[in-house]
């Protein structure tokens, strides 16, 4: 005789696909996040000469830009996510 409830223990163990790649999606939306900062922080110098302003002005600059990247990124995210649970509903 079978043990159901032994298969149905094993079954629920296993983690979907959907499920890895949600997470290495996140992983890998973490990890451009960090690269944009270190790009944006390692060009400031050129940025600010070929703008020809002072410190504090092209630090305000890449701070504006690294939020309304993030603005736009998340904007997206919600939006697919928002697609996503409509479709489960209908």
């Amino acid at each position: 005789m079978v043990n159901t409830s032994a298969i149905i223990e094993q079954q629920s163990d296993r983690v979907p696909l959907k499920t890895w790649i949600g997470v290495m999606g996140t992983i890998l939306g973490a990890f451009m996040a960090v690269l944009d900062i270190q790009i944006t922080n390692a060009s400031l110098k050129d940025i600010q000469a070929a703008l020809s302003v002072v410190r504090s002005h092209i630090r305000k600059i890449g701070d504006r830009t690294f939020l309304l990247g993030q603005l736009a990124k998340a904007i997206a995210v919600s939006g697919k996510l928002l697609l996503y649970f409509l479709r489960s509903l209908f």
